[in-house]
């Protein structure tokens, strides 16, 4: 009896949990936007930073001049994915002044909503974000006045999880494995010495037995949604065995690895992401045999091709960061050098090949002062920004992220930068996140190996050609856009 009972009540409950994760919940919602006076932070009776604002509003973190309408509601579940939609929109398009506060480099021509999931007092959100402002086809820009929001969890059964393949056993599963690590992106050598060091039996070893495995650096995407590799994948390399076919005394190879830190294309420019779990990132050998494929870096004969695009110039980019500080000792934010007893800091940037055209700059920092503060940026003698901080209390910070051109001499091969920090009080003080620069240089060899990109050379039906000048005929160019496909041209 109680058996049966037991089965009658779990089968109850399984039909109920069925019912209640098919019947996802529906928010839809009616917002208006009370656009008011631009506001003014004042640095000094001087100077001044003027912003966008609607009542309610909050600062974004990219484009730190828009506001940005963030709101949570209450839902059912924690919900990995969302429908959503933002519909019957009423615009009015923005003044001159207004349109003067938007950063060039916001181009947004649509309504770009975030959604996530977060839990406090172990109550589930769905969290809401976006810049009620777009851009016109016209380049004129209109913001919001009201709209619709419409947002739907996606229940676990709706994700079709089928859809995703996994591997049966990860390649770690057999054999013996070594681990090297890299400290940047680039080509890397490794040596019969460097593999007898590690533990590899090296004696009469076939070349053809030689694999290597790593998913390159950069942190894993937060977001349960996000792309990730499901296993290590395999890494083409080339090697130099002088072609008996046996890796002996001298006898190496090379692979391109992907650094710590990763770089992402956005919006037309470079950006960088700091990993604060690791300075390296890892690849593992193998020498097992039947362990993956063997890639091996092959050629790719392009010279039967017609170019209709030519190219003497490549993108340039580079940061700084540190992690040092963190305010609260908590959350991800971190901060490296302090402008306080020291308020002046000098930084330099190489621009291999020489400057061809303007240089972009970005400085992210963070003040610490009861009074509102600044820090100012110049190349030289050139005043190219200020950063305004707002005054906030002792256990917090202002943050403050700007953009700048400056453009240096022709050729020019270096680029100088000074930090300073106005200090209003004793107390007050400075912290730099980091800077990022992106420039147009001339694409020559100034070293044994170099990384170039050209994002105007990619497009539907384009052939380009790269003139790389002080050049000879020992030069080899990688295609490294795919990590587990790298091949020569």
């Amino acid at each position: 009896m109680n058996v049966k009972t037991w089965a009658i009540m779990l089968l109850f409950s399984y039909l109920m949990f069925q019912i209640f994760e098919n019947q996802a919940q529906k928010i839809n919602e009616k917002v208006s936007f009370k656009w008011e006076k631009t506001y003014f932070r004042l640095s000094s009776e001087e100077k001044k930073q003027e912003f966008l604002y609607f009542k309610g509003a909050v600062s974004d973190k990219r484009f730190e001049s828009l506001p940005l309408f963030t709101k949570r509601y209450i839902v059912d579940n924690f919900y990995e994915n969302y429908e959503y939609a933002v519909e019957n929109v009423v615009f009015e398009e923005m003044t001159s002044d207004e349109a003067q506060l938007i950063p060039e480099d916001f181009n947004n021509t649509s309504i770009k909503m975030i959604v996530k999931t977060m839990v406090e007092s172990h109550q589930n959100y769905a969290v809401i974000s976006f810049i009620p402002i777009i851009k016109n086809g016209n380049g004129r820009f209109s913001k919001v006045i009201s709209c619709d929001i419409i947002l739907r969890g996606i229940s676990s059964r709706e994700q079709k999880r089928d859809k995703r393949s996994y591997v049966s056993n990860s390649v770690l599963q057999y054999g013996n494995w070594y681990k090297i690590a890299v400290a940047e992106s680039g080509l890397y050598k490794v040596t019969y010495s460097d593999m007898a060091n590690l533990g590899i039996p090296v004696s009469g070893l076939s070349s053809d037995r030689i694999s290597l495995f790593g998913n390159g650096g950069g942190m894993l995407p937060e977001d349960n949604s996000g792309i990730r590799a499901d296993d290590l994948i395999e890494n083409p390399i080339r090697i130099f065995d002088g072609g008996d076919g046996v890796f002996n005394q001298g006898d190496y190879f090379i692979f391109y690895a992907q650094g710590p830190h990763r770089w992402d294309y956005v919006n037309g420019y470079f950006t960088h992401t700091y990993n604060i779990y690791s300075d390296e990132a890892y690849y593992f050998i193998s020498v097992d045999e039947g362990i993956g494929t063997t890639k091996r870096v092959n050629i790719v004969d392009n010279t039967g091709l017609l170019s209709n695009n030519s190219v003497n110039t490549y993108t340039y980019y580079d940061f700084i960061e540190s992690d040092v500080k963190n305010f609260g000792e908590t959350g991800q934010q971190w901060y490296g050098d302090a402008f306080d007893v020291q308020t002046s800091r000098d930084y330099s940037f190489s621009l291999p090949g020489g400057a061809s055209s303007s240089v972009q700059i970005k400085v992210a920092a963070a003040g610490v002062a009861t009074q509102s503060s600044s820090l100012s940026v110049l190349s030289g003698s050139s005043s190219l920004g200020v950063l305004y901080f707002s005054s906030v209390g002792d256990s917090y910070a202002s943050e403050s992220v700007q953009r700048f051109s400056y453009m240096p001499a022709s050729g020019q091969t270096s680029l100088p930068l000074t930090l300073t920090y106005s200090k209003p009080s004793v107390s007050s003080a400075a912290f730099l996140d980091y800077i990022e620069i992106e420039a147009k240089c001339r694409l020559q060899m100034t070293s044994s190996q170099f990384s170039f990109c050209s994002p105007e050379a990619v497009g539907s039906g384009k052939v380009t050609e790269f003139s790389i000048s002080n050049a000879n005929n020992q030069l080899h160019v990688w295609d490294v856009t795919d990590l587990s496909q790298v091949y020569e041209i």
